[in-house]
């Protein structure tokens, strides 16, 4: 009996801190949509991406940086519509999440993730004001094998060509 509840406590401890650990790293724009809607045959994907922020003046900011993020940890959905599968994460290991989190905190933090994604020029941002705030909609340029190079040379994620 205390065997049994021993096991049950110590895995609903680990469930918890997973969860937890997951959640401080991928939650940077909780209200935001993003989807894949071109690939590229240079590696980049087309993103389209909804954000909703107080200040209109970070939006852009803010969409390039939720992009970034969801590429390396949650993946980015694809559009059906353009034959476009979803991208899985580049990062799909919680526990390598956890080790490298210093890594995440200063490539956020100091504007790194700016060089793998890029808003396009030339196309105005669909704005519409909200209960919570302003909805802003931009298209955006996500450097996904640049970005995997980076994380591979970084030693956080193994080389594709290293896998087989």
């Amino acid at each position: 009996m205390k065997k049994t509840l021993f096991i049950t406590i110590m895995s609903i401890g680990f469930i918890l801190i997973s969860c937890r650990s997951q959640k401080a790293l991928t939650n940077i724009q909780e209200y935001a949509n993003v989807e894949c809607v071109q690939l590229a045959g240079n590696g980049d994907c087309i993103v389209k991406i909804q954000v909703i922020v107080k200040k209109i003046g970070q939006a852009a900011d803010i969409a390039t940086k939720t992009a970034v993020n969801d590429l390396i940890f949650k993946g980015i959905h694809g559009t059906p519509e353009n034959r476009i599968q979803d991208i899985k994460p580049l990062i799909q290991d919680n526990n390598l999440i956890e080790m490298k989190q210093g890594f995440f905190d200063t490539f956020f933090s100091s504007g790194a993730y700016r060089q793998y994604g890029e808003i396009i020029d030339g196309l105005v941002p669909e704005v519409i004001k909200t209960s919570k705030g302003y909805k802003v909609t931009y298209i955006i340029t996500l450097q996904q094998d640049k970005l995997r190079k980076t994380l591979e040379s970084e030693g956080i994620i193994k080389s594709l060509s290293n896998r087989f």
